[in-house]
């Protein structure tokens, strides 16, 4: 009830993102009928406004052209945000006869989610899974800025801090996230996180705070792994990355 008084919506935890659509929908030069182009493709590209009628007709033609002359195999039927038309999409595909069917999802949480899957099993701890207040000790943010882009996500690590989590971020620009949760900002030089990362390793290989019945178990060149791991120190790293030694201690 409090969540809904907030601007009549019933959650107002709304990320830049879906603020920022309705610049999209007032925007003086957004597509609001059908284009065809009427000159060749390498030129200077020209338009002509055509009726839906038309333009799902051409539509229509380029797909059948393309199935019957290389099999509906070769098409690809992909979707970006927002996602409300996704499943109109994917019975098009189908009924197409397409198995190639794809989202702007299939590289991002997707992705990340099968390859934990595979890795870890199926009841893994996905990338981007957020702290649990009250279980959750210390919580990394590497690389994003929730406070912006997800705040419903942000809100969770919020409350996790509020029960005591201890927050590192590491990003090199000083961004809301940063200042509203960071207990450590590492401001790091961009393109160095695979050597921030190696040093994070070694510390945690030299303190043995990992799980050795997994890695003897699945893990195939650890030993070349934690050795190499080694050469980060955390001087050599601070170094590279441009963190002061004493934010790594």
């Amino acid at each position: 009830i409090e969540r809904r008084s907030e601007g009549g919506h019933n959650n107002p935890n709304i990320c830049a993102k879906g603020a920022a659509q309705v610049q999209d929908i007032h925007n003086p030069n957004r597509l609001l009928h059908p284009m065809k182009r009427v000159n060749p493709k390498g030129e200077p590209s020209q338009w002509e406004q055509i009726s839906w009628e038309e333009a799902n007709k051409l539509m229509a033609e380029k797909f059948t052209e393309i199935k019957e002359k290389y099999g509906a195999d070769k098409v690809m039927f992909t979707t970006g945000d927002p996602k409300e038309p996704r499943p109109v999409l994917q019975r098009l595909c189908f009924l197409f006869g397409s198995p190639n069917y794809g989202t702007e999802s299939s590289t991002c949480s997707t992705g990340t989610r099968v390859a934990s899957y595979l890795n870890y099993g199926k009841n893994s701890f996905a990338t981007g899974a957020g702290p649990t207040a009250g279980k959750t000790k210390l919580f990394i943010n590497w690389g994003t800025n929730p406070a912006w882009s997800s705040s419903y996500y942000f809100e969770t690590i919020q409350k996790a801090k509020a029960a005591g989590c201890k927050i590192i971020v590491v990003d090199p620009r000083v961004t809301p996230t940063v200042e509203c949760i960071a207990d450590v900002h590492l401001q790091i030089r961009p393109g160095t996180d695979g050597a921030l990362a190696l040093c994070f390793a070694n510390a945690i290989i030299k303190a043995g705070a990992y799980d050795k019945e997994f890695i003897e178990k699945w893990a195939h060149g650890f030993e070349e792994y934690a050795a190499y791991c080694e050469e980060f120190t955390i001087e050599k790293t601070a170094e590279i990355c441009c963190i002061p030694v004493e934010r790594l201690q």
